[in-house]
């Protein structure tokens, strides 16, 4: 809907905004949007053609928003169909009319999502919808009127007559009439997105310094619209790289013809203009002057019969009829026509600017057009039940699983753990049988091994009794209290404890310096080293 791409392309210009901020002052919105919006939460009622006021409870919750923000509306609706908007609405009826029978069939077949799905893609706004919320309008006496033709062309109007602020819409044909301020994706919170006219020369996705509103006009009918398609291979980005070349539509259009891409629509020229005028000229309704106006004044020459394929305005100063019958406000303007079938695209309310493919709906976020069993928004309690439910559950997985890796853990690991500098030791491990290698289990081995070196029958000693401190071994690399033994054991035996202790003193020197908590380790385990050699010493006996 609109132009493809347009609102993504000024992206840097998009201001995050609450209705708040026109508090006191009168907004327009386009009522057909609503009404879209509102028909996604009934559309199988809609497309079964049951009974139902679910979308007249969302239009009216909609307006109770502004009302609660103290912004005035003024809800405008879609007319009659607009003639050179022919083929595009065609193709649109085409595809609501597959969309509607394949979600018969799917429903029939017992696929009741899959059906859904298409009937929201079959949804239209028919005259029997916009006369239940007008309805409800009047009853709260809430300013509306039904454009003539296109509510696009009326909204601006409106906002060039100084009779709104800003206009709230989905349609990015908005910012290409001229609206100077359009609020975007407006949710049932009131927060939006703004973007302003006058911002656009600074967007910083493409350059559009010093470019009037004809120009940024020229380059979205070139890059394809509702009233014209585009030409094969140019987009919106080519419409732009061709007027900064070129600087004007009609340099451009020669180029084109040149350059062979209107072979296949040589009256491609004739149809631009005509779409031009489509933006400059529709038909609108003056509440002042109680009559159909066209939205800017026609230039000199060119006579209103000639602009057929904008409508006829023979009988729009007699359309002022109520269709309800009631006596209507000054600011209002029912017709005796409504348009039969939607003229606007479309627009899921959980859908992304432009056309973009939008996801299904059963993976879009909770909206205020998704009613629960009473037709209102889910509960508070029950949207984040399940959500509480599931950390709840993914809190108790992991504890689990962290109490089987702990169970399973093995030396090598629990030896990393230990070692670490930052980590200690799991509680639940201190209880293993696995030996871990420490300095006082190093110091353990080593007299063990003492003792095993000891009680070889190779060794003679004497009866005395000599203690070997191993803590002054490790230090000093040599005992001052050696046990009494042959010169031959007494050399072999040192000879063994020197390669040791040089091993030893190797492994220390290649040691990495310790950092502060292999410090505090090691003051804890000297102690304890002290205390295992001096038991050892004062019973241990050479022989």
């Amino acid at each position: 809907m609109g132009i493809s791409g347009f609102i993504q392309t000024v992206k840097s210009v998009h201001e995050p905004m609450h209705i708040n901020e026109y508090a006191g002052k009168t907004v327009a919105v386009d009522g057909n949007v609503w009404l879209h919006k509102g028909a996604f939460s009934c559309s199988r009622e809609l497309a079964l053609q049951e009974e139902t006021t679910r979308y007249v409870d969302y239009f009216m919750r909609q307006v109770s928003l502004l009302e609660f923000n103290k912004v005035i509306p003024y809800i405008v609706f879609d007319g009659e169909p607009l003639p050179i908007k022919s083929a595009t609405v065609q193709e649109r009826r085409r595809r609501r009319t597959e969309a509607l029978t394949k979600g018969k069939e799917l429903l029939k077949q017992g696929k009741s999502q899959e059906a859904t799905e298409c009937f929201q893609q079959s949804i239209h706004v028919t005259p029997h919808m916009i006369k239940q919320v007008i309805k409800a309008l009047k009853a709260k006496k809430i300013q509306h009127v039904i454009a003539p033709y296109e509510a696009d062309a009326q909204l601006t109007y409106l906002m060039n007559t100084n009779k709104v602020d800003a206009v709230i819409t989905e349609d990015s044909d908005l910012l290409v009439f001229g609206c100077h301020t359009v609020i975007f994706k407006m949710n049932q919170y009131g927060e939006g997105i703004r973007i302003q006219q006058k911002n656009l020369s600074t967007t910083k996705e493409i350059d559009l310094q010093g470019w009037d509103q004809t120009k940024i006009r020229h380059m979205c009918i070139l890059s394809g619209c509702d009233y014209l398609g585009s030409l094969p291979g140019i987009g919106l980005k080519s419409a732009h790289k061709l007027l900064v070349k070129f600087r004007t539509i009609d340099s451009v259009l020669r180029h084109l013809r040149f350059q062979g891409k209107m072979k296949l629509a040589p009256d491609y020229e004739y149809h631009f203009k005509r779409a031009d005028y489509a933006f400059l000229y529709q038909y609108v309704y003056d509440a002042d002057v109680k009559k159909c106006v066209t939205l800017h004044t026609l230039p000199a020459g060119v006579q209103p019969e000639k602009l057929d394929y904008l409508g006829d305005n023979s009988n729009n100063n007699n359309s002022t009829t109520a269709s309800s019958g009631a006596n209507l406000q000054p600011t209002t303007h029912d017709q005796v026509k409504f348009y039969s079938l939607s003229n606007k695209e479309n627009i899921p309310p959980w859908a992304h600017f432009d056309n973009k493919p939008s996801p299904t709906p059963s993976q879009h976020k909770p909206e205020a057009s998704q009613p629960g069993i009473n037709g209102g928004l889910r509960s508070v309690t029950n949207v984040l039940q399940p959500i509480r439910t599931e950390k709840r559950s993914s809190l108790t997985s992991l504890s689990q699983s962290k109490l089987q890796h702990h169970s399973s853990i093995t030396a090598k690991e629990l030896f990393k753990v230990f070692n670490h500098p930052q980590k200690q030791p799991p509680a639940t491990t201190t209880t293993t049988t696995t030996k871990i290698r420490t300095h006082a289990d190093i110091a353990s081995a080593f007299q063990r091994q003492r003792f095993k070196n000891a009680s070889s029958p190779t060794l003679t000693t004497s009866t005395s009794t000599s203690s070997c401190s191993l803590n002054t071994l490790s230090e000093n690399h040599s005992s001052e209290n050696q046990p009494i033994i042959s010169t031959t054991t007494k050399s072999t035996r040192m000879t063994k404890s020197n390669t040791f202790m040089n091993s030893l003193s190797k492994r220390e020197a290649d040691r990495p310096i310790p950092d502060e908590k292999s410090i505090k380790r090691r003051t804890v385990l000297k102690p304890a080293l002290s205390n295992i050699s001096n038991t050892t010493s004062s019973s241990t006996t050479f022989v």
